[in-house]
């Protein structure tokens, strides 16, 4: 019995070229020695930062993702009637609440331990999709999750051999908490990261570069995807003293671009703090945007 040669189509060929132009990227930012990525620095490498204004931005106009309507998210309040679930969200709160305190000053040379503030604000943004009992639609109690379809997991899905570059530990400042995925052909993703340090606005920490980057080549990896050309990411980055941003990324063929919101302060007890944790879950809602097509890479009058 013959078997036919495997022939190449042209969408591996450009998928090989990516993964390569993502992993030479990968490698210059790991070589960057700082927690946060200097403005001159970022300019040599291939990344375009944008800001991104989550207020005055059309939400069908963001590339590749769809985030819930104020409207829609209230229409969907949470329920106190899940006794376990109003347990976990009571532990979570004590434990941001600790260092809330206007007595608590962070040590600069323990930097690490702001992760016993950053790390339960991952986890709270996480609550309020994935364990949130939101009133009932169908007769029973929902989550986001349950309603949007996205699946929550822990930690990163890494491809071994990049395991040591983005392998979190005390001196790298960072790690990841959780990411969503949807079931079926869906190259998109969402990330929860922490960092242990504090943050500076408009600079892309080097966790955040290097979280974005392993995810992409680690995906574009999977076999079941192998028709798709552009991951798209959506980090949900938190930092001390008390702020976390939004960033969302996808590679062009020639350039990462990103698009980075400005910090929101999450000080527990402020309204502000309601507000923005409103806001944060509308976009990790957030669905696929079905105007924007993964398959192909965009052509120079789409750049």
């Amino acid at each position: 019995m013959a078997f036919s040669r495997f022939i190449p189509r042209p969408a591996d060929k450009h998928r090989e070229a990516i993964q390569h132009m993502l992993e030479t990227l990968l490698r210059q930012v790991y070589r960057t020695p700082v927690p946060i990525i200097p403005e001159h620095v970022q300019r040599l490498l291939a990344i375009d930062l944008q800001p991104l204004d989550l207020q005055a931005t059309d939400d069908e106009e963001l590339p590749f993702f769809m985030p819930w309507t104020a409207s829609r998210l209230a229409n969907h309040e949470i329920s106190a009637a899940c006794i376990e679930a109003t347990d976990a969200l009571r532990q979570i709160d004590e434990n941001l609440q600790v260092h809330h305190s206007p007595l608590f000053k962070f040590d600069s040379y323990r930097l690490w331990d702001l992760c016993t503030w950053v790390r339960p604000m991952c986890q709270r943004l996480e609550w309020e999709v994935r364990y949130a009992p939101r009133t009932p639609t169908r007769g029973w109690f929902e989550t986001i999750d349950s309603l949007s379809g996205w699946r929550c997991y822990d930690a990163l899905p890494f491809c071994k051999r990049l395991q040591s570059i983005v392998d979190p530990n005390a001196d790298s400042f960072w790690c990841p908490e959780n990411h969503w995925t949807l079931p079926g052909d869906h190259p998109h993703i969402k990330i929860s990261l922490y960092h242990s340090m504090v943050g500076i606005p408009g600079l892309m920490t080097r966790g955040e570069l290097l979280t974005i980057l392993a995810v992409m080549i680690s995906r574009l990896e999977r076999d079941h995807r192998r028709r798709h050309l552009i991951v798209p990411v959506m980090l949900f980055s938190f930092m001390g003293p008390r702020h976390g941003r939004i960033l969302l990324a996808h590679f062009n063929g020639s350039k990462l671009i990103v698009r980075m919101t400005r910090m929101y302060r999450f000080l527990l007890g402020e309204h502000q703090f309601e507000e923005n944790l409103f806001l944060f879950t509308r976009y990790l809602a957030s669905a696929t945007n079905p105007r924007d097509d993964t398959t192909r890479l965009p052509t120079m009058a789409e750049i």
